[in-house]
């Protein structure tokens, strides 16, 4: 039975420390999506990611270097690139260096702050 190993654990505050004792993140999703905050977490706690290409993901994702893109809607897909970084410790741990590394990089306080200061700075001038 799947309640023996999956926890359905509601919303949490402390995403940092549950995100810790994962050792993929994945989010198979179809609909159109930003990029999720979800997967920016993920990546800034150094885990690799297996998710989809669609809307912006992969702004953020790269495949085969920060994560694995599979096919939408495809569970055997999903399947492949769970057990692809499941068997390979090595690729995982590559990955998950790498997207942290991006993550920090692309979505850190500091790049997202200085982004909108030159946003707002750009508008008040017109």
């Amino acid at each position: 039975q799947l309640d023996s190993v999956v926890k359905l654990v509601g919303n949490q505050d402390n995403v940092p420390e549950w995100l810790s004792a994962f050792d993929i993140f994945t989010l198979p999703s179809y609909g159109n999506e930003g990029v999720p905050q979800g997967i920016m977490q993920a990546m800034a706690c150094g885990l690799a990611v297996v998710c989809t290409s669609v809307g912006a993901i992969s702004e953020a994702v790269q495949d085969g270097r920060t994560g694995i893109m599979v096919a939408k809607r495809n569970p055997q897909s999903l399947a492949d690139g769970l057990a692809r970084l499941m068997n390979d410790e090595i690729l995982r741990n590559q990955m998950g260096s790498e997207g942290h590394a991006f993550a920090r990089g692309h979505f850190g306080v500091d790049v997202m702050l200085d982004q909108m200061e030159a946003i707002f700075q750009r508008h008040a001038r017109t």
